[in-house]
């Protein structure tokens, strides 16, 4: 009997030992599934606050971890290579793509983390074959989900939805206070000539360079003895502002919002602002 005895006492060790070897193998698993699930948090907070900071969304998450302040993510990308995907898909429709209650184009990033699988391009994630919701890849669908069994997400820029038409308006309407002390200090009461009837970029008239890239002095040029600068020059987002004159009296300021935008089924409409000062008999 003591053989017995002891070939079951054998048989309970191997079974309790199976069982915690089972059960501290899923707890690795899920040790190991929650630090990555923390990971995969953190770049969400990162990106939103990239967001918040700059009002655009990183174009990839090399350039975000190399902008200042951001840093402290490379090695949590590092730990997350091959299992962490991102793509910037420029702008898309709002919402749910419906036209007559999503007009707007928002700049739009998709991202998904396959947390447990082997490490894979991004370039097979986002294909069109593992759109789960969708027909095509991520980068150019107005419709994407993640794959089944990873964490995706969507984000859309719409923070600023209408702010930055209010700001582009606001300095519109800085730049028409200049022209119009102008006009009242004029000895025959006129805004100022540029020379031709045609709308013209602020800067050439300012003799400023032509693009907001390559304006970058905080020192005005003056058109005239208005002092104009790169800063009024141009809106967020580096759009001209235009300025035309149809006669001494009457003239516009115009300009294109590049954050807000109307979708027109491509990369959307920019809006454009409008304004006018037309003095009349005053």
């Amino acid at each position: 009997m003591l053989p017995v005895a002891f070939a079951l006492l054998l048989l309970g060790l191997v079974s309790s030992l199976d069982g915690l070897n089972s059960f501290y193998t899923e707890r690795s698993a899920a040790l190991y599934e929650k630090r990555y699930q923390g990971y995969a948090t953190t770049v969400m907070e990162a990106i939103e606050l990239h967001r918040d900071i700059y009002r655009f969304f990183p174009a990839n998450l090399n350039d975000l971890a190399d902008t200042k302040g951001f840093e402290h993510l490379r090695p949590v990308l590092d730990a997350l290579s091959g299992r962490i995907h991102y793509v910037h898909a420029g702008q898309r429709r709002s919402g749910d793509g419906e036209a007559s209650r999503d007009p707007w184009s928002l700049e739009t990033i998709r991202i998904g983390f396959t947390l447990n699988d082997v490490e894979r391009s991004s370039s097979d994630y986002f294909s069109a074959a593992n759109n789960a919701c969708g027909t095509e890849p991520a980068d150019t669908a107005q419709d994407w989900c993640g794959e089944f069994g990873s964490l995706w997400a969507q984000m859309q820029n719409d923070k600023d939805l209408f702010a930055s038409e209010r700001r582009v308006r606001e300095q519109l309407n800085a730049l028409a206070a200049q022209l119009t002390a102008y006009y009242s200090a004029s000895s025959n009461r006129e805004f100022p000539n540029p020379g031709t009837t045609a709308m013209v970029p602020l800067a050439t008239l300012a003799g400023l360079p032509v693009t907001a890239e390559t304006c970058t002095s905080p020192t005005p040029s003056q058109w005239l003895n208005i002092p104009i600068t790169c800063g009024s020059a141009f809106v967020e987002g580096g759009g001209p502002v235009f300025y035309k004159r149809f006669r001494k009296d009457h003239m516009i300021l115009v300009a294109q919002t590049l954050s807000t935008r109307r979708w027109d089924g491509a990369n959307g409409q920019p809006i454009t602002v409008v304004m006018e000062m037309n003095v009349g008999n005053f």
